[in-house]
């Protein structure tokens, strides 16, 4: 069984300390899993630490620009997913727009579903900050099927 990791909206921050944390407690005698596909930055494809299991593919090019990151997602990933033979899809953070494969999301912001902010703020570029993703999230965790929280 192959694990596809789609950390392609991981550029700095909590989304590496997490993910650098997932894997390095993550138990590879344990699992079912012969293979990882890890598609990132090099900024967090660096401290990913190496291991014979995990192949780590840069893909710089569609993490620096959203647009890049829209097509990389919705185009070219299930491309991959399917070329790797990949049988689940960890999506930290990310969003999961075309679902072609089982899938399993890491909710790492819960600020788009922060309905009192977007009260304070009215209609406003702030507030459209929050609305766009809230639905994202929610058309991302429809399409999971399974969604990680890092809280309660």
């Amino acid at each position: 069984m192959n694990l596809g990791v789609d950390a392609s909206n991981i550029i700095t921050g909590g989304g590496i300390v997490h993910l650098k944390e997932i894997f390095e407690n993550f138990s590879y005698l344990k699992n079912r899993f012969d293979r990882i596909i890890l598609w990132g930055n090099p900024q967090l494809l660096k401290k990913i630490r190496k291991n014979k299991k995990i192949k780590k593919i840069n893909i710089e090019y569609f993490s620096n620009n959203l647009i890049k990151r829209f097509y990389w997602n919705f185009f070219l990933l299930p491309k991959e997913l399917k070329s790797k033979n990949c049988d689940l899809l960890f999506s930290p953070g990310g969003l999961i727009f075309r679902k072609s494969i089982k899938t399993v999301t890491l909710c790492q912001n819960l600020h788009p579903f922060e309905f009192n902010l977007k009260n304070t703020y009215g209609i406003s570029i702030f507030s459209l900050r929050l609305i766009i993703p809230n639905f994202l999230m929610k058309l991302t965790f429809k399409n999971s099927d399974g969604i990680i929280f890092l809280t309660k």
